[in-house]
C-alpha cells in the first residue's frame, strides 16, 4: 500500500504572544520563529516520523529551500513537488502562552496546482493505494475524483474549513478526519453528539475520525463507535496536534493494527507534540513514542 499526501507546503512565521491580537490591538511580540508547515508538509512528517513511506505532492514557489530540505530531510519522497515561479505559502501564527494559537494563511503556489501535474502524479498510483488531503491547496475535487476513478482511499481533513467543502465531491472520501468545529459544519450537526450520526447517514461507508483536544477523539466504522480519551499534559503549543493525530492514525492503517491500538498511538504522539513548540518539528518520531509508553507502564 502506497501512501499520497497531496497537499500544501508554507513557510510559518510563528510569534509568540502573551495574548491573541483582538481586533484593533497592537501586540508586542514576544519571540519569533521560521518554521517548514503547512498542513500537507505537517502530516507528511508526522507520517513519516511515525514510520510511514510517504510521496509528498503540491507546489513551492521562489522560497523552496526550506520546504525542500525539510520534506527530504524527514525522508519523505519529493518527485512530486513542483517547482513554481510564484510566491510559496507561508502563514503568520500567533501561538499565546497557553499554547492556544491564531492563523492567517496566504496560499501562494499551493492555490497554482495544474490539473496536469494532478494526473501526472495520480498515475503513479494504484488502487486501495492511501491519498491524504486537506483544503489548503487548489483543485480538490479534480483530484478526488481521479483519485476515486483510480480506487484509492481517500483521508481528507476539511481544513481550514469554508462553506465551499460542500460543493466537492465527498461521496469519494473513505475517511473523514475532523475536529469539533470542521464537523459540526461539515456533516450540518448543532451538537457534537450529531456528528457521526449525520456523517453516517449523509455519506453511507464512511469512516469518521472525530478529534476533540482535550476531550480525546472518537472513531468511527461500520455502526461502531471507538472512544479515545486524550492524555493530561502541559501544552505550550497546539499547532501541530492535529496532524500528528492523523499522521500515526495513517500509521496504523498501514501496518493492519488493531483500531484502538491505533487510536491510542496517536493519542500519545499528540500530547508530546503540545509540549513543543513549533509545527512540523514538534511532531514526536516513533522511536519517541515508543519509550513514552514504556514510560507509562514502568508508572503504572
Amino acid at each position: 500500500m502506497n501512501v499520497l499526501n497531496f497537499g500544501s507546503l508554507n513557510v510559518d512565521y510563528v510569534y509568540g504572544v502573551s495574548h491573541i491580537a483582538k481586533p484593533g490591538e497592537t501586540i508586542k511580540a514576544l519571540s519569533r520563529n521560521i518554521f517548514a508547515g503547512g498542513k500537507g508538509l505537517n502530516q507528511s512528517v508526522s507520517m513519516s516520523r511515525a514510520g510511514v513511506d510517504v510521496f509528498h505532492a503540491g507546489c513551492v514557489g521562489n522560497e523552496s529551500t526550506l520546504l525542500l530540505r525539510t520534506l527530504q530531510e524527514e525522508n519523505i519522497d519529493t518527485e512530486f513537488v513542483l517547482a513554481l515561479n510564484a510566491d510559496s505559502g507561508h502563514t503568520i501564527i500567533q501561538v499565546e502562552d497557553g499554547g492556544q494559537n491564531c492563523i492567517i494563511v496566504n496560499g501562494g503556489a499551493n492555490q497554482k496546482i495544474p490539473k496536469s501535474h494532478v494526473d501526472i502524479v495520480i498515475r503513479r498510483f494504484a488502487k486501495n493505494d492511501l491519498l491524504v488531503l486537506q483544503n489548503e491547496i487548489s483543485n480538490l475535487a479534480y483530484i478526488m475524483e481521479k483519485a476515486y476513478t483510480t480506487g484509492m482511499q481517500i483521508i481528507f481533513n476539511p481544513s481550514p474549513y469554508i462553506d465551499d467543502i460542500k460543493k466537492l465531491p465527498l461521496y469519494t472520501v473513505s475517511y473523514f478526519v475532523v475536529n469539533e468545529d470542521e464537523g459540526l459544519k461539515l456533516f450540518d450537526a448543532e451538537v457534537i453528539e450529531d456528528i457521526i450520526p449525520n456523517a453516517s447517514q449523509q455519506y453511507p461507508g464512511c469512516r469518521v475520525l472525530l478529534t476533540m483536544g482535550e476531550n480525546g477523539a472518537m472513531y468511527y466504522e461500520n455502526g461502531a463507535i471507538i472512544r479515545q480519551p486524550a492524555y493530561t499534559v502541559k501544552s505550550v503549543d497546539s499547532v501541530a496536534a492535529g496532524d500528528t493525530f492523523l499522521g500515526y492514525f495513517v500509521h496504523g492503517l498501514t501496518r493492519d493494527l488493531p483500531i484502538d491500538k491505533t487510536l491510542d498511538n496517536a493519542a500519545i504522539a499528540a500530547a508530546i507534540t503540545v509540549t513543543r513548540h513549533g509545527a512540523a518539528m514538534s511532531i514526536p518520531r516513533m522511536e519517541e513514542l515508543k519509550l513514552a509508553i514504556e514510560r507509562m507502564q514502568i508508572a503504572g
